[in-house]
């Protein structure tokens, strides 16, 4: 099953390292806003040269809590974290940033 959608990174950093068989692999936390006060944990794990790229590419940009995340991802599994509650574990395929969304004209009015 694959995943489509925009997540956004949460307050942890991601996690860039090679792994035993000598891939680079990239970890990105990053939350789900289901609602106004409901937020779903995930993490994202991207093996492989593209994920290396974007790391090299983005890694200022990253450590910014709410930067916004296109991911493509599959192989996505909820995990308990024991207090913490559960975690959503999946694959990326692809992963770009999104453009930070801003208020319409329209909105600021009737706000």
């Amino acid at each position: 099953m694959q995943h489509i959608g925009t997540l956004f990174v949460s307050k942890h950093r991601p996690l860039a390292s090679v792994v035993d068989s000598g891939t680079f692999q990239l970890q990105l936390f990053a939350v789900d806003r289901i609602g106004a006060h409901q937020v779903e944990p995930w993490r994202l794990l991207w093996t492989g040269p593209e994920a290396q790229v974007f790391w090299e590419t983005h890694s200022d940009a990253l450590l910014a809590p709410g930067t916004p995340l296109r991911i493509t991802a599959h192989k996505g599994r909820a995990h308990q974290c024991g207090r913490a509650g559960a975690e959503f574990v999946a694959h990326v395929i692809t992963c770009e940033i999104a453009p930070q969304r801003t208020f319409d004209k329209r909105e600021a009015l009737s706000a």
